[in-house]
């Protein structure tokens, strides 16, 4: 055991002899790790493999390490190891930075810009393999460390005072010592006072590929163990700067975030095995979990409990799902996401060629309140879609049922969800994702004008999908990909889709907007073939996916505990339960707490100032702020005071999008909401036109509440509505009418 005293002031190789002297060789596979890891960093041999999809990183690979250390690593550096000695703190995701790791390699291939294309090789994964958790708290830190020159004469340079670029090269002077590097004079050009601003692009390319080769050349047997302790001492100083009188350390207050990585590289997070290192005894408070309680949904009693707990002190918010004893929040939303599958599936079986494409479960705000009307997306509210294939009754269930959701930042107050279709979609998750893209998918291939994949690549461009299911036992069958590309022969030729952009007594422009294939029917009978199969054999079993997502709730709570030994905060559990909180439970969180056992610890409350007609509030704010329906797209470059009107109505629009959040923001804070809070962001791209500034924030909301005493806001629309500019061309509804924002 080595004490404090052996590691005040010892330099890692002061620590290594302590340890020889011991005879403690408990690092002995993870320091030759390390070593051969470093070399092959400095040498350019591929030290870990990355796989990317797009420009996206999914998976990282050590395939050189031998039988023996990969069998040793993935003990120590398993998701389940680390946990089970009692890790919890180890995140979910962690961000690896393989390009940076293998620098050198892209040095080789093309040094002028490997240090851009090393970052750009980067992504935040889950952290449920050892190769993962090995580069998260490891590698990662070794390459930054080494190339830490690079970094400051690259992506820092110009960003930092001089003191703070002078501290670092010291420190980095100081790394170099401790491990036994001899680099010469090839770190001297990086350094303050030597003329690093004035070299040109080639000159910084030898700098860097000089100092390369002086860390290969350095890099010798020692240094791996050398590394291993220099991180092992950073451990340590911390725990004893974090000790008590009698050297004692709580766990929590010793490992935060920024050691959470050495605890789990060095002792694979176990706590009670840094203390043995240490020769220290345990806090006399210090609980160490090394497993979580099994998880018991429950809920029929959640559900009794908010009736228990009385409608009055939820106030008009609690869930209408929980007003019929007779049904769980869960059962009545499954009878409503069945009905849905089922009444779909017959509408995607009757789809044929020449109609219009069925609607999307799900749609983007920006879809849903497309209020300048262009001609290629005219915009409808979700509500009237859906009518196209839902029965009102299932319409009127859904808004019951997914009608209120909650925020993260107001866990104590429900707001209205004017796309509640978004919340279903987000309840059947990615079978309705697959099935839905393959519907879409096989139209446009037939239907035109374009497909974002063709039918060869239909198994390809859904394979996360498909993984996806299959890890969940619900699994699409592959001969679906067989069947489609066989009707896919059976399609007409490729027929060109025209339109007459404009015409003149001596000219006509015809574009071309894709193509189209007759015969979409012999695909659509392979899909709905396909489908029933699966829904048949998995739906009712795949909708049981509520369950998981209560268990994925019980098990970050608990490993809350397990970490820091207390229970998460409301708003800590808002950030953990959110989604499931609205995909099974209309946002109340209270429901999810009694559904994984826990005591109840919020009734949330809802104060409705979201009118009935949605649509009608954006169309009001946006005729208020000057905005016209913009027609169809011509060929015609406009000029730049057309341009300028346009992106006026671009920015009535956003501001009429706007509305629609701030009120539910209102609704969620119980009062006015800041700019902060309402998202500055989206504030910026519409507050120009009321003065910016808190000035304008407050104009704004004065013009929201003006339109909120317009009666026909809050008379419910029965149909979808008609374009309000047909036939205007003065009065209100004319372009030239200026906008009117309150004073």
């Amino acid at each position: 055991m080595i004490g404090h005293r052996d590691f005040v002031g010892a330099t890692p190789a002061r620590i290594l002899g302590l340890e020889v002297d011991l005879g403690d060789d408990r690092f002995s596979v993870l320091d030759d790790v390390i070593k051969e890891v470093g070399q092959r960093i400095l040498d350019g041999s591929h030290p870990l493999t990355w796989t990317l999809e797009g420009a996206r990183l999914v998976k990282v690979e050590y395939s050189w390490m031998s039988r023996t250390q990969r069998s040793w690593l993935s003990d120590a550096y398993s998701p389940d190891g680390v946990r089970g000695r009692g890790g919890w703190f180890l995140p979910e995701r962690g961000r690896l930075e393989p390009g940076w790791i293998s620098l050198p390699q892209l040095l080789d291939n093309g040094p002028r810009f490997a240090l851009s294309n090393a970052r750009n090789i980067a992504g935040t994964l889950p952290l449920d393999t050892w190769e993962c958790i090995l580069t998260w708290s490891l590698t990662n830190r070794l390459a930054g460390d080494l190339f830490d020159p690079f970094e400051i004469r690259g992506r820092q340079s110009g960003k930092l005072a001089t003191d703070e670029v002078k501290a670092r090269f010291d420190t980095y002077r100081d790394l170099l010592e401790a491990l036994g590097i001899d680099v010469g004079d090839a770190l001297q050009p990086f350094l303050p006072g030597h003329g690093w601003s004035r070299r040109n692009a080639n000159q910084v390319v030898e700098a860097r590929v000089a100092l390369r080769h002086a860390l290969y050349d350095g890099w010798a047997d020692r240094s791996g163990s050398l590394y291993r302790a220099l991180y092992l001492s950073e451990l340590a100083d911390r725990y004893y700067d974090r000790a008590n009188a009698d050297r004692s350390a709580l766990r929590r207050r010793v490992i935060t975030k920024q050691y959470g990585p050495h605890l789990v590289a060095l002792f694979g997070g176990d706590w009670l095995a840094l203390l043995d290192y240490l020769g220290e005894q345990p806090h006399p408070d210090e609980e160490v979990v090394y497993e979580l309680p099994v998880a018991r949904i429950d809920v029929d009693t959640a559900s009794s409990r908010v009736r228990a707990e009385g409608r009055e002190e939820a106030g008009r918010g609690a869930s209408t799902a929980l007003e019929d004893p007779a049904d769980s929040p869960i059962a009545s939303r499954i009878a409503v996401l069945t009905d849905i599958w089922s009444q779909f599936d017959q509408a995607q079986a009757n789809q044929q060629s020449g109609m219009r494409p069925l609607p999307s479960l799900e749609t983007s705000e920006f879809r849903a309140f497309h209020l300048t009307e262009d001609e290629y997306d005219p915009g409808h509210p979700q509500e009237a879609l859906m009518e196209s294939v839902l029965r009102g009754e299932t319409i009127e269930r859904v808004n019951d049922l997914w009608g209120m959701a909650v925020f993260e930042r107001w866990p104590e107050r429900l707001h209205t969800e004017v796309l509640p279709f978004n919340q279903v979609a987000k309840a059947v998750g990615p079978a309705w994702e697959f099935w839905e893209g393959v519907e879409r998918t096989i139209w446009y291939v037939a239907e035109g004008p374009y497909s974002r994949t063709d039918v060869a690549g239909l198994s390809s461009y859904y394979s996360k999908l498909i993984k996806r299911l299959d890890e969940v036992g619900n699994p699409i069958d592959v001969n679906l990909f067989t069947d489609l590309a066989r009707a896919e022969k059976k399609l007409g030729p490729p027929e060109d889709i025209e339109r007459e952009m404009g015409s003149s007594a001596s000219l006509s422009i015809t574009m071309r907007f894709g193509q189209r294939r007759e015969g979409f029917e012999f695909l659509r009978d392979v899909v709905t073939q396909h489908r029933r199969s699966w829904m048949d054999s998995h739906l009712q079993n795949y909708l049981q996916r509520w369950r998981r997502d209560l268990e994925e709730v019980h098990g970050a709570y608990h490993r809350r505990i397990a970490d820091i030994g207390k229970p998460p905060t409301l708003r800590q559990f808002s950030r953990i339960a959110n989604r499931t909180a609205n995909s099974w439970f209309g946002g109340d969180l209270g429901s999810v707490y009694a559904a994984i056992g826990e005591k109840r610890a919020v009734v949330p409350k809802y104060d409705r100032l979201m009118p009935e007609n949605v649509a009608a509030l954006a169309q009001k704010v946006f005729r208020a702020l000057g905005g016209r329906p913009l027609g169809r797209f011509t060929v015609e470059v406009p000029t730049g005071a057309e341009q300028e009107a346009r992106a006026s109505v671009y920015r009535a629009a956003d501001a009429a999008r706007g509305a629609i959040r701030l009120i539910q923001c209102r609704e969620a804070k119980g009062a006015k909401p800041t700019i902060a809070e309402f998202g500055t962001p989206r504030w910026r791209r519409f507050g120009d036109l009321f003065g910016g500034g808190e000035s304008g924030w407050d104009r704004f909301i004065r013009q929201i509440d003006e339109a909120l005493t317009d009666p026909t806001v809050h008379a419910p629309s029965s149909q979808p509505e008609t374009n309000p500019w047909q036939g205007a061309s003065t009065g209100e509804n004319s372009e030239d009418t200026p906008p009117t924002v309150p004073q």
